[in-house]
């Protein structure tokens, strides 16, 4: 059975059906929303082959960008970058609009993107919070890339594409799947920013968790995940390790990853 079958007989199973979907409606508006979602995230392989990509993270180093420089590149950010003040207007406006969390989290972001069209791609782990948002996507459907988070519907259509057996994790941070998200549409070279690997560490030297803004759960709870993710050893290992699997995809392909970040995360400038 290929990769499309597989994934055709995932979403045909009952498992995919529980009570985090309450009515049959919702059951399968959920179930052609994924269908299609698939079938629209393949149609974005190698999109944008050979075009430069700009994959803005939301950490204080986003400001050391020179726009100028980028404003011609596929541009991707994410999460929460509505609340960063005097950047995303006009020349850099994005592209393409990532996520991974809970609706309350995206729920206002994803407005913004469907109010401005923004092409969002887009996964959420709790399928009853899922189809709440795609409903609130109404006519702007066309803009909206989903995909399943417990099979790692993406993360098996990258590893297929590149002829690697095992997968990426389903990530802790939303930097590495823009990453690879411009890896599947086929950029290069792919410039990240914004990608300072310590929330902690920001909030020391910029006195803020993000870019012009401060995300008050990392201090009040280390518990939340994704929030305090950057800075716990497991799950950075677990971001690192998911870098690591990026960047061997780039090498073996003569793909460049810049690492504009690199005085912040003390990464190397080139990551590939």
């Amino acid at each position: 059975m290929d990769l499309t079958e597989l994934i055709k007989e995932e979403y045909n199973t009952t498992y995919l059906f529980d009570a985090q979907i309450d009515s049959i409606d919702d059951q399968k508006f959920f179930k052609q929303s994924m269908l299609d979602g698939y079938k629209k995230i393949q149609s974005l392989e190698n999109k944008h082959n050979n075009k430069a990509a700009f994959i803005m993270g939301l950490g204080p180093s986003l400001f050391d960008t020179d726009c100028s420089l980028h404003c011609e590149d596929i541009k991707f950010t994410c999460n929460h970058f509505h609340k960063v003040p005097n950047f995303f207007d006009n020349e850099m406006k994005p592209d393409y609009w990532c996520a991974a969390n809970s609706y309350d989290e995206l729920k206002d972001p994803f407005l913004f993107c469907m109010q401005n069209d923004i092409e969002s791609i887009v996964t959420i782990p709790i399928r009853k919070e899922f189809v709440n948002l795609l409903k609130i996507s109404k006519s702007k459907i066309n803009l909206v890339y989903p995909w399943m988070w417990e099979q790692k519907i993406f993360q098996l259509s990258l590893a297929k594409k590149y002829g690697i057996k095992k997968t990426y994790s389903h990530c802790n941070t939303i930097t590495n799947h823009m990453i690879a998200y411009a890896l599947w549409m086929g950029c290069n070279p792919i410039n990240v920013t914004g990608f300072d690997l310590s929330h902690n560490q920001a909030l020391k030297t910029y006195g803020s968790t993000h870019a012009g803004f401060t995300d008050n759960r990392v201090k009040d709870d280390h518990s939340i995940h994704g929030s305090a993710a950057l800075d716990d050893p497991v799950m950075r290992k677990q971001i690192m390790d998911d870098l690591k699997y990026l960047c061997f995809i780039a090498n073996r392909n003569g793909i460049t990853i810049n690492n504009m970040s690199h005085k912040s995360n003390k990464l190397p400038k080139t990551l590939s």
